[in-house]
């Protein structure tokens, strides 16, 4: 008779390693199977598989988003065998027949992660394990923005007075009756004066000058923030029976 040993991971990577395991043990790469993927998706796989609704449902919210689950089909002899690799990568193991009569175990969930235990009826030792999360703080940088600084070219119209000088040449003709002179010697010779005129006028040029400097710069402080969290810790009870 063939039994199914199923165990639930918390990811694929752990499940790889219990199918490399498997395998190296010697059972046959046609008996085991791998699944992972949306719950749906896992119920239907694990109900063609010949696992009933029910338990088809259970697995998959047990494997959530993340983890994986392996089922191998064991023979009678060989199924503890199947179930101890399981538990070596602390799964959630079961087993399940595919069909006639077979010796019942009594099998107790534990948490996801953690080793479970299961006994055949009349045997005289179980094992629960007890399992603990622990916290990871990391950091990671996060963008919040920042300052851009452009330069920019503008104009506007400045206004300036200026005084300038316009020259102007004024010939004044006069009456006059008085004798020739000595300085009149040259009165009957042909005579040429010129006078030029001379004018202002407003000649523009400009200069560069920096007014003004703009520093960009980053400064960094060091700051304490507290970070909390909740962590999961099984636990076992004892409860003596009545006699």
């Amino acid at each position: 008779m063939a039994n199914n040993v199923i165990g639930v991971f918390d990811n694929t990577g752990i499940a790889d390693q219990v199918v490399n395991d498997l395998t190296s043990s010697g059972f046959n790469v046609s008996d085991i199977n791998q699944y992972q993927g949306s719950s749906s998706d896992l119920e239907d796989q694990l109900q063609s598989a010949g696992i009933s609704a029910d338990d088809a449902r259970d697995y998959a919210a047990n494997v959530g988003q993340t983890g994986a689950l392996v089922m191998v089909r064991a023979d009678e002899a060989r199924t503890d065998e199947a179930v101890e690799i399981m538990n070596r990568y602390y799964a959630e193991s079961e087993r399940t027949d595919y069909g006639g009569d077979s010796t019942e175990y009594d099998v107790d969930k534990a948490t996801a992660g953690s080793e479970t235990s299961y006994q055949a009826s009349g045997s005289d030792e179980a094992r629960l394990a007890v399992a603990e999360e622990q916290i990871n703080i990391g950091k990671r940088e996060v963008s919040r923005g920042g300052v851009r600084v452009r330069s920019v070219v503008s104009e506007r119209p400045v206004e300036e007075q200026v005084t300038l000088r316009d020259e102007s040449i004024q010939v004044d003709r006069h009456a006059v009756d008085r004798p020739v002179t000595d300085a009149d010697t040259n009165v009957f010779k042909d005579e040429t004066i010129e006078f030029t005129e001379t004018d202002e006028e407003a000649v523009v040029s400009k200069d560069t000058r920096v007014v003004e400097e703009v520093v960009i710069g980053k400064t960094a402080e060091q700051r304490t923030e507290t970070v909390r969290d909740t962590v999961r810790r099984s636990d076992v009870e004892v409860e003596e029976g009545k006699g």
